[in-house]
This record gives C-alpha cells, structure tokens and sequence, in this order.
C-alpha cells in the first residue's frame, strides 16, 4: 500500500507509554503497538487497527467551532494508561493520522477509505479518531465496499441527524455524512440515532429523518421514557442488521460535561446515560467491527477531561 506521504503522519512512539505494574499486560500502551506507514507498506496481522483524522476542514465548511484536528493525538495520550479489566489476546495497530492537505478533503477521505478497507478485507476492526464527523463517510464506505452483502447498521451518539444536504459545490462537511450515505444505498439505508435534540435540527430534517425512515431516540426520550423502552428499540435495531459501526459525536454529551466540541449541548446526555447505553450495545460486541469519535476540540480547553471520556468510550468498547 502506498501512501501520498504529505498526506500521512505517523504517530510518536512516546505517546504509547505507561506505568507497568506488573510482568503482565495491564494497560492500554502494553497492547498497542505504532507503525509508520511510510516504512511498513503492508498493514500487520493484528485484531484492531486506530487511524487518527488529523483535519477541521468537515467542521470549518459547516460553519462549526473548530480545533478537532489535534483530538486524535490527546484521545491517544488518555487511552495509552488506561487499565484493561479483562486478559486480552488483542494485538492493535496504531497507523497514525491521515492528514487533509491544502483543505482537500476529498481527498483525504479517499485516503481514509483505502486503508480502511484494506484492514476491513483482512478481518481487522478500525477505531477512527477525528476530526470532525465527515469521517463516517469514509468509514461507511469501507465497511460497505467490503461486505457488500450484509446489512451494516449505524449507530450514531449524536445530537444532530447530520442529514445535511450536500448543495454547495457538492463539498462533503460534517453535517453532511449520512446523507451521503443515505444518496448511496437508499433502501439498503440502517441508520439508529442515539441523542438527538430536536432544537438543535431544522423541521426540514426532522421530515427527511421520517421520510427515509430513520430510527430516532431523542434526548428527550432518554430523559423521560424509562430503561427498558429504550433498550428494547435499540434491540430490535441491532436484531435486523449483520454488523455494527458506533459512531460518537461528542456533542452527544451535555456541555457542563464536554463543552469543547464543535456545537455544544446545554441540554445534552449524561455520562451515565452514555454507559448505560454503550453497555446494553456491548452485548453485541461480536457483530461491532468499527468505532469513531469525532468532534472533540482540545484546544477549548486545558482540561483533558473531554478527552479522558473519549478514551473510557473506547476502552468500554475494545
């Protein structure tokens, strides 16, 4: 596989480092191991590989707060200490951050989408760290392109459809994702939101939410129906579809949790709300084959907190 190098930079091997504890693997930087892609042309065997979406261009063209470009490197920083619970045989690959040259997103996500692929067709999971949400439209395209047979169901934490249509030049943003994807497949479209909030999208996107017959659990639902309603929905999801692919945008939380993202929530979802639904989704944790999180602003704040949690989301996922 080669590689457009002023698009790729692989990531610091002093980001994968810890305190040992013990003679055995206990932390998240004893299972993962960096490789540059520049050097290493072939992706190895391993379980799981993370990809880092190093670009604010998605978020910029959609009129957002930017800053997510450097999300991947802090996520890295707060996953690598962070202790496993159980024995793992897992082997993860870090393959560093694609980069979006001259604002050519496109391109990027044409990038994106190749070594994607080229892990999904040697059975490996991905883990993408954005950047902004347009990377869910590389990211379903490789899944795609791979099991083409199969139902491939979305599950978007998000508190916008991102259903935007793509009017402008044709550019890709991201808000426009999975719209593009819906353009794509049409009655092949599955598609569960998770965290919706009806202030925060148009009444013509509520419309074409139910006109393509998009599964909706709003924030609202989430605070007032009780557990048992809305796992039962996301059961009967999960039940009609092949595999899964979680995508989170942060901006799913309430903004007194994670204000620095590219359009905060005041009335967002709890952390434990958050849990609690990821932890009923593990329960299908065979049919999950690929993660992202997207829209987390480092430079909003001097906190690592926002970061913190998007390590745990993945550490609750791996």
């Amino acid at each position: 596989m080669k590689i457009n190098t002023l698009y790729y930079k692989h990531t610091n091997t002093n980001i994968w480092i810890g305190r040992k504890d013990t003679s055995q693997k206990t932390r998240c930087f004893e299972y993962i191991y960096p490789i540059n892609l520049k050097i290493n042309t072939e992706i190895p065997k391993c379980n799981i590989i993370i990809l880092g979406f190093y670009t604010d261009e998605g978020i910029k063209r959609n009129k957002g707060i930017i800053g997510a470009k450097t999300a991947p490197y802090f996520i890295r920083k707060s996953l690598a200490n962070l202790c496993m619970q159980h024995n793992q045989k897992k082997k993860i690959y870090d393959l560093g951050n694609i980069i979006c040259y001259k604002n050519k997103l496109h391109y990027t996500q044409n990038i994106t989408e190749k070594i994607l692929k080229i892990s999904f067709q040697h059975n490996i999971k991905t883990i993408l760290l954005g950047g902004g949400h347009e990377i869910t439209w590389p990211h379903y395209q490789a899944i795609n392109n791979t099991y083409k047979n199969k139902k491939i169901g979305i599950i978007n934490l998000d508190a916008h459809y991102d259903l935007r249509p793509n009017i402008t030049n044709n550019f890709s943003t991201s808000g426009t994702s999975f719209y593009q994807i819906y353009q794509n497949m049409k009655n092949k479209y599955y598609y569960q939101i998770i965290g919706m909030q009806p202030s925060a999208n148009t009444m013509s996107l509520h419309q074409l939410s139910q006109y393509i017959n998009i599964n909706v659990i709003s924030a609202q639902d989430i605070y007032i129906k009780p557990k048992h309603i809305i796992f039962n929905k996301i059961n009967n999801f999960l039940n009609s579809i092949d595999y899964i692919y979680i995508s989170i945008c942060l901006d799913v939380y309430a903004s007194y949790i994670i204000s620095n993202t590219s359009a905060p929530q005041a009335i967002g979802l709890s952390t434990q709300q958050i849990i609690h639904i990821l932890q009923y989704i593990i329960k299908y944790k065979k049919k999950i084959i690929a993660i992202d999180i997207a829209e987390l602003s480092p430079k909003l704040t001097k906190q690592n907190q926002s970061a913190n949690i998007a390590a745990q989301l993945i550490l609750s996922l791996l």
